[in-house]
């Protein structure tokens, strides 16, 4: 069979739920990929599904009778299927997009012997906030993927049984560990969301607190989960590297839009982080159908840019003095409406810096670009972008190919970043230590291959390796009389010098990126763009602690909602008398004095005015207006 032709057994078990019925209906009816059919169990509902489910035409097969619960219907449903490919998603749950059928096809296509195929998936919490949760290990101890997120093969539950209805709540993470743990299947993991369901149903709500607490102490000893470590559950994964994204179809989208952006790169930082931080904010613009230009000239990059590099792939727009005002973390520097008129630009970095870097609503969102084909997270979106517009010119591959031919790399080795230099600073305000060539060693050995190429700015860390693995062949761009890059020191250095630093660390990036596994770190943005750029089973990280923008949904749904800023301060005579309090909540600000309200500002929303009251009455309105 040609696995493109794939059908899939879409099931949805309902009760009751009608308007939820046809919502899960609707989604599967917009579906691109039209080799599906539609199965509803029904658990014999008394507000009219029986008599819809007559008359809808999505829908394949049905049957309305009672049943034992949600996993009796899904269990009844695999004897009504015809599919390659089961999928449960009932009633409420939608798919994420109209072309999640047609891209799990392509997945069943590249990969035939693929029996278990997952993707993430887009929760609505309770206070309406929508998150996504990614599923970068399908077994992470006490973290199941959701049912609706999992195309399995059918023969699956012929050869290894089907959903033990003993649980109430947790059969189908039992069934995952059955197959991934007991049988072995191997997993295979799609960077998009597949489905949108609200978090609150069965398996996590308050109703059946006391029974999934039960059927979590019957999983527990059954599969010995208290012997287990965080992490240790962690089957082989195959991941489907995304095709590059079409770049004339990005450009026609990009041109077409009305407002415009225009982007500093080479402003204030190492190269890696301007390139990782234009890659997000390209995914925002986007999003906001913000026409994406670009500013290098006369930059840290060198006089022509990102031209001097790398190909070029969108407009580049360096009007006279805006190289000064345009730059990432002047937050409170507004060029003036005017200025903006005259050079045709509706946005400068400045203006939209905040609403990308570390920003928890831009990191949580899933994105759906269906003309560009990208679905996902900013990270997946970016990674597609990144694949794309990150294009070598020749002349820099010229140089570093000269550079690579110095220190005759064997055509097969691993690669480790190991950074030094300013980041002996920035660990501690991230909390982090230092990292040591111990840290990698067992990364390292879970490999067989012996070559191993480090990529530093110290080349004490390469003597670091020599010693501590004698068995391994060294090598490293890293020179004797190197002791770590320092940003302040590359910004005073003359071109010629920047431009041989620059290739070199591109030299560097691109020999971790041939490698047949590349170990790296978090607080390095060269690791974090080849996190972007490389399939995710040739790329690790070592290092716990994320940055914002590679949080998992499991640490967003521990942060409680955000409050207004609301606080008191009292001042008390003799310790027990009360003098004086200050009070300011919502925007409100009031002085008491022996209880009696004296002095209050009020703030008024929307606009920066100030109302003051003096024993209640107005004696000053301030009002300020932005130029």
């Amino acid at each position: 069979m040609k696995a493109k032709n794939a059908k899939f057994s879409v099931v949805t078990a309902c009760y009751n739920n009608i308007d939820e019925l046809k919502k899960t209906l609707k989604s599967l009816e917009q579906q691109t990929y039209k080799n599906f059919e539609s199965i509803v169990v029904d658990g014999g509902s008394k507000d009219g599904t029986a008599e819809f489910l007559k008359t809808a035409k999505v829908v394949t097969k049905y049957v309305s009778e009672p049943d034992k619960g949600v996993y009796n219907a899904m269990n009844k449903s695999i004897d009504m299927a015809s599919g390659d490919y089961v999928i449960f998603m009932n009633s409420g749950d939608t798919f994420f997009s109209p072309d999640v059928l047609a891209e799990v096809a392509d997945v069943t296509e590249q990969y035939p012997e693929s029996e278990f195929v997952y993707g993430d998936a887009l929760l609505i919490l309770a206070d309406g906030r929508k998150v996504l949760r990614e599923y970068d290990n399908p077994l992470c101890k006490g973290k199941n993927i959701c049912h609706q997120s999992i195309f399995y093969k059918k023969s699956l539950f012929e050869k290894y049984g089907r959903y033990d209805e003993g649980y109430k709540v947790v059969a189908d993470y039992d069934l995952n560990l059955r197959l991934l743990l007991q049988h072995k299947v191997i997993p295979y993991h799609i960077r998009l969301p597949i489905c949108v369901f609200e978090y609150g149903g069965l398996s996590n709500s308050e109703k059946y607190k006391d029974i999934r607490r039960a059927d979590a102490e019957r999983l527990r000893a059954e599969w010995h989960y208290d012997d287990v470590a965080e992490g240790d559950v962690e089957p082989e994964v195959v991941v489907r590297s995304r095709a590059e994204l079409d770049l004339d179809a990005y450009g026609s989208e990009n041109s077409g839009f009305m407002k415009k952006l225009v982007y500093r790169v080479g402003d204030s930082a190492g190269l890696f982080s301007e390139i990782n931080n234009m890659l997000f904010s390209m995914v925002y613009a986007y999003d906001k159908a913000i026409k994406f230009c670009l500013s290098s000239h006369n930059s840290n990059i060198g006089k022509s840019g990102w031209n001097e590099f790398f190909e070029p792939f969108t407009e580049e727009v360096n009007p006279a003095g805006m190289e000064a005002i345009n730059t990432r973390y002047s937050r409170n520097f507004k060029p003036s409406d005017k200025y903006k008129r005259e050079n045709n630009v509706n946005f400068l970095t400045q203006d939209i810096f905040y609403d990308v870097f570390e920003n928890d609503a831009f990191i949580s969102k899933a994105f759906n670009f269906p003309k560009l084909h990208i679905f996902g997270n900013s990270f997946a979106c970016a990674s597609k972008i990144a694949r794309s517009v990150y294009r070598l010119n020749d002349k820099t591959r010229e140089e570093i190919g000269k550079l690579q031919k110095k220190i005759k790399l064997p055509d097969n080795y691993i690669a480790v970043q190991v950074r030094r230099g300013d980041i002996k600073l920035e660990v501690k305000w991230r909390k982090q230590q230092l990292l040591s060539a111990d840290d990698y060693i067992q990364e390292i050995m879970k490999y067989d291959e012996r070559n191993l190429f480090v990529f530093t700015d110290d080349y004490g860390v390469v003597e670091e390796f020599k010693q501590k693995l004698p068995e391994y062949k060294i090598f490293s761009l890293c020179e004797p009389d190197e002791s770590g890059f320092v940003y302040a020191d590359f910004s005073k250095v003359t071109d010629a010098q920047r431009h041989k630093m620059i290739v070199k660390i591109l030299a560097n990036v691109e020999i971790c990126r041939q490698s047949k596994q590349f170990i790296g770190t978090r607080v390095s943005n060269p690791s974090i763009f080849l996190g972007l750029i490389m399939p995710p089973e040739k790329f690790s990280l070592i290092d716990a602690p994320k940055l914002m923008w590679q949080k998992q949904i499991d640490a967003q749904l521990s942060k409680p909602a955000k409050k207004k800023e609301a606080y008191k301060k009292s001042f008390k005579l003799f310790n027990f008398l009360p003098l004086c309090a200050y009070n300011k909540q919502n925007g409100r600000q009031v002085w008491r004095i022996f209880g009696i309200p004296v002095w209050k500002i009020r703030k008024m929303e929307n606009k920066i005015t100030s109302k003051y009251y003096l024993f209640g009455i107005p004696v000053m309105k301030i009002s300020v207006r932005k130029k």
